[in-house]
């Protein structure tokens, strides 16, 4: 009897190995593929190519081969820069789910600081370069053009080659409350200057009370330069 069970059991073991060999599996270099591709065409209102680094699966994985194509899907909340989490799926048979993870990379000319700045500095044109750097990492956001950031001032200081955003930097205000302005009152083809005084400070664009020194009426009127505001009249 236990010769006979023997070979049976032998038997049965190829039989099963030959199975498991035969079940074809899905590569695991096409399941990076599909994430890179579905995560570059998330990524197709960008200015510029992103580098995608798709983690690779652990080599132990082994999963069937997927009769149809794979459904990629970002995770609630995942970004489509910097760390990114993908739900693949295969709804063949037999469906399985695995999670991939990614790091997408962003490269953009950001303005930065040539030199260290001391707080309440004035920044000029020469303060500043372009540098071209990794945007993802930046979750305070960052300024690409040099103009955005002239003429206004650092709320703290900073070292050379810092990332500007519009955080770091303060409109100075152009006028002050107390200071003598000049009113602009315009209308069509017409326009009457008129003294008046601020009774709130503001920057370039801000609208301020402004009381009209003549006539005692406080008014809104919006700066427009150094001294000067309008309102319609």
């Amino acid at each position: 009897m236990r010769k006979t069970v023997q070979p049976l059991l032998i038997l049965l073991f190829l039989s099963v190995s030959s199975g498991v060999q035969a079940t074809e599996t899905q590569s695991h270099e096409e399941i990076r593929t599909a994430v890179t591709e579905f995560l570059m065409s998330k990524s197709r209102h960008l200015s510029t190519a992103p580098e995608i680094e798709v983690q690779s699966l652990d080599h132990r994985l082994r999963l069937a081969k997927c009769t149809s194509p794979l459904k990629i899907s970002l995770l609630p909340g995942s970004r489509t820069m910097g760390r990114v989490s993908a739900r693949v799926r295969c709804e063949g048979k037999p469906p399985w789910t695995i999670y991939s993870s990614a790091f997408v990379k962003v490269f953009k000319n950001v303005v930065v600081l040539n030199d260290a700045l001391p707080r309440d500095t004035e920044i000029s044109a020469s303060d500043l370069v372009l540098k071209k750097m990794e945007v993802s990492s930046l979750r305070s956001g960052y300024l690409s053009d040099p103009q955005k950031a002239v003429g206004k001032r650092l709320k703290r200081a900073l070292q050379g080659g810092t990332p500007l955003n519009h955080r770091l930097l303060v409109t100075p205000k152009m006028i002050k409350k107390g200071d003598n302005v000049i009113i602009l009152a315009k209308g069509g083809q017409f326009s009457i200057r008129m003294a008046g005084k601020a009774l709130s400070d503001g920057a370039k664009g801000d609208l301020i009370r402004v009381q009209n020194i003549k006539s005692g009426r406080t008014i809104q009127a919006k700066i427009i330069a150094e001294g000067i505001v309008q309102t319609p009249l």
